[in-house]
């Protein structure tokens, strides 16, 4: 059963990784969605079905109220993705500790590209900063082709 998997990967694993959080809170979505499964009714099919049922369940973090309804913040792709990934986890360690005789692929979405990074003064085009060889003290900075120095009007 899928509960067994979950539950042993939880007490053996669950404290080891960086976000513990979000482990559990994978962990609890996947038992509500998975009850009385086993590990070979995992298909295409029904990863689909989770990642649309998962993407509905909507965030309570962000939760609004309107009319007397609590409106929930959607979720994206990448939430339900991170839940699969903790089932492939938590399948592959039952597996390595022979609880399992086999695993079975699991199918995630494509992980979303990475979020594009603050440039550093040292990055952006067209930026540079001269050092003076004595103290360390910057002498002039280039934007472009100009250079503006200290003391220089």
């Amino acid at each position: 059963m899928i509960a067994d998997v979950l539950a042993f990967y939880a007490s053996h694993q669950a404290d080891q990784g960086k976000r513990n959080d979000n482990i559990a809170l994978a962990l609890m979505m996947l038992g509500k969605r998975t009850v009385n499964m086993t590990i070979d009714e995992i298909t295409p099919v029904w990863c689909a079905d989770y990642i649309d049922w998962r993407i509905n369940q909507g965030d309570a973090r962000g939760a609004n109220m309107r009319g007397g309804t609590v409106i929930r913040r959607p979720l994206k792709t990448s939430t339900a993705r991170n839940d699969l990934v903790v089932l492939n986890a938590a399948q592959r360690f039952a597996w390595k500790n022979r609880k399992l005789t086999h695993i079975v692929p699991i199918d995630k979405p494509k992980a979303s590209e990475p979020r594009g990074r603050f440039l550093t003064r040292s990055k952006r085009p067209g930026y540079s900063r001269r050092r003076s060889a004595g103290n360390g003290m910057a002498s002039g900075i280039t934007i472009g082709s100009t250079t503006i120095s200290p003391g220089s009007s």
